[in-house]
C-alpha cells in the first residue's frame, strides 16, 4: 500500500469515523481485488472542478446529487487489479450487491460509501477497466 498525501489539505466537513470506515471499505475491496504482489495507492489531494462534467469523465458516477464548480478534497483508492465489468459497474453501489462469496461478504459496504460520501455533501466516482484496476475517488467540498 502506497500513500500520496498531499500537504495543506482542506479542510471539510464530514464523520472521520465514517469517513475512515469508507476509505477502509475501499482499500479492503482494492486489496482483495489485486494480486500480492500488486501495489495499492491511497490519494489525498485539493483540487478546483471547474467543469463538473469532465471531472469524473468517462467513469461511473452513482450520486443522484450533481457536482457543482468548487473547491474539495479529492481522496482515491486505486488498484491494479481485475477491475469491474461494464455491466457489473451499475450494481456495485445496490445493498446487498456483491461479487464475492463466503459467509463474510454481506454486500453492504459500498453501499455504505456512497450514503456516508453524499452524508457529507460530496461525489463519488468509479473508473475500471477490466484487467487493468479501478479507481475510486471520493471529492468533499472544502468548507
Amino acid at each position: 500500500i502506497r500513500m500520496e498525501v498531499a500537504k495543506d489539505l482542506y479542510h471539510v466537513k464530514a464523520d472521520y469515523i465514517w469517513l475512515e470506515q469508507s476509505i477502509l471499505n475501499l482499500l479492503l475491496n482494492a486489496v482483495q481485488a489485486s494480486s500480492p504482489d500488486s501495489e495499492v495507492v491511497i490519494r489525498c489531494y485539493n483540487t478546483e472542478v471547474q467543469d463538473p462534467r469532465t471531472f469524473c469523465a468517462g467513469c461511473y458516477v452513482p450520486s443522484k446529487q450533481q457536482l457543482g464548480t468548487g473547491a474539495y478534497l479529492v481522496i482515491e483508492v486505486e488498484d491494479h487489479g481485475s477491475g469491474i465489468s461494464p455491466e457489473t459497474l451499475p450494481k456495485i453501489f445496490e445493498q446487498f450487491f456483491t461479487t464475492k462469496t463466503g459467509e463474510k461478504n454481506s454486500g453492504i459496504g459500498l453501499a455504505n460509501v456512497l450514503n456516508i460520501v453524499e452524508a457529507a455533501h460530496g461525489h463519488i466516482c468509479v473508473c475500471s477497466k477490466v484487467n487493468q484496476g479501478t479507481t475510486f475517488r471520493i471529492l468533499l467540498p472544502q468548507v
